[in-house]
């Protein structure tokens, strides 16, 4: 694998997130009491046994080198592109000196990296996000690209119809080639869907994305460069990823994908990556005033009423509080007596009166 780069996106503002995201970046947002999202990609990147992986960022920038230098970089090196100087030099200093062009999406994110991606040795390149929860080993994903001689391979997912709006639709035939593919269709005609995790040949893709300047493209991997490679005849392979996979693009979504874990659905608590302090100390809990809940073991007895939440370590529970289909964060404090349902309690927040509904 000494010719596959590992790239990052980790350049979204997380908007979406709604007050998840106001005093972090989306990608150290925790999950699962045991990591943050993009703890995900890059566990899984070390796990495949890939060399190093390339951040890709473009927002509150300081804050995700701070944290992967502090957490990741003696597990699998990080490649930090204009930054990387951060390793050896004083942070004021990097920061000063580098000064970048605006990008306006994925696509852009591949060219102004081009000279850490498109280089000697390597030939592939290995597209990843920091917002997916999943576990999954890309070796044989990568060993498949190579011999069907694919310009393109991307991971794709069978989910329900009605949720296809929300990806990009594929269409694959019963050789794993790519037939169709629409970005976010309104009346979907597939079941499956692009996992946006892809392996381009680095010859091929910078033909493509240099054919797009000057145009009025949308600067988008999906919406630009999959659907032209495919109109042109490309060779684009499509690879199954058979089980849990998520993509946490809203703060919806964050937290159904929590309340799926209380039933077992998802990446299991003892497989996620262990960043987080007293994470592995939460399990689901069913004694006491809690019922059916990931507490960290302080609260399995404590003074509140727990129904089916994600309490994580550090956060703080008063006398008779009441916490129902909620997530509660580590730093967070609710106070005695309140009720918490159906919310989102992000960090270091107070909550004083009732919480009901409070995803955003």
């Amino acid at each position: 694998m000494n010719d596959l780069r590992a790239v990052l996106l980790a350049g979204g503002y997380g908007k979406r997130m709604g007050r998840l995201g106001a005093t972090r970046v989306k990608p150290v947002i925790p999950f699962g009491t045991r990591c943050h999202l993009m703890d995900f990609s890059l566990h899984n990147a070390q796990r495949s046994g890939l060399d190093e992986v390339l951040l890709m960022s473009r927002y509150n920038e300081q804050q995700l080198h701070t944290y992967l230098r502090e957490t990741w970089h003696s597990r699998i090196p990080i490649h930090f592109g204009p930054f990387n100087a951060l390793h050896r030099q004083p942070a004021e200093q990097v920061y000063r000196e580098v000064q970048r062009a605006e990008e306006k999406g994925t696509a852009d994110a591949l060219i102004q990296n081009r000279p850490y991606i498109d280089t000697p040795p390597y030939r592939h390149t290995l597209v990843l996000h920091s917002d997916h929860v999943y576990l999954f080993d890309y070796r044989d994903m990568y060993r498949f690209h190579l011999e069907q001689r694919a310009a393109l391979t991307i991971g794709f997912q069978q989910i329900p119809l009605e949720f296809v709006s929300l990806f990009g639709m594929v269409e694959v035939d019963a050789g794993m080639n790519l037939r169709a593919f629409v970005e976010k269709p309104p009346q979907p005609t597939s079941d499956k869907v692009f996992t946006a995790v892809c392996l381009f040949q680095n010859e091929i893709l910078y033909r493509y994305l240099d054919a797009f300047q000057g145009t009025s493209w949308q600067h988008d991997i999906s919406r630009d460069v999959i659907p032209q490679m495919l109109a042109q005849g490309e060779i684009i392979k499509c690879y199954p990823f058979p089980d849990y996979w998520e993509d946490i693009g809203t703060a919806h979504r964050y937290h159904r994908a929590h309340m799926n874990l209380l039933e077992g659905i998802g990446v299991p608590l003892e497989d996620m990556p262990r960043v987080l302090p007293g994470g592995e100390r939460c399990v689901l809990t069913e004694t006491g005033r809690v019922r059916r809940s990931i507490v960290p073991p302080a609260l399995g007895e404590g003074p509140a009423h727990i129904e089916h939440s994600v309490i994580f370590a550090g956060a703080t529970l008063g006398e008779g509080a009441h916490i129902e289909n909620s997530v509660i964060l580590p730093g967070s404090r609710v106070a005695a007596g309140v009720h918490v349902k159906n919310s989102i309690v992000c960090t270091n927040e107070v909550i004083e009166s009732d919480f009901i509904g409070r995803l955003e």
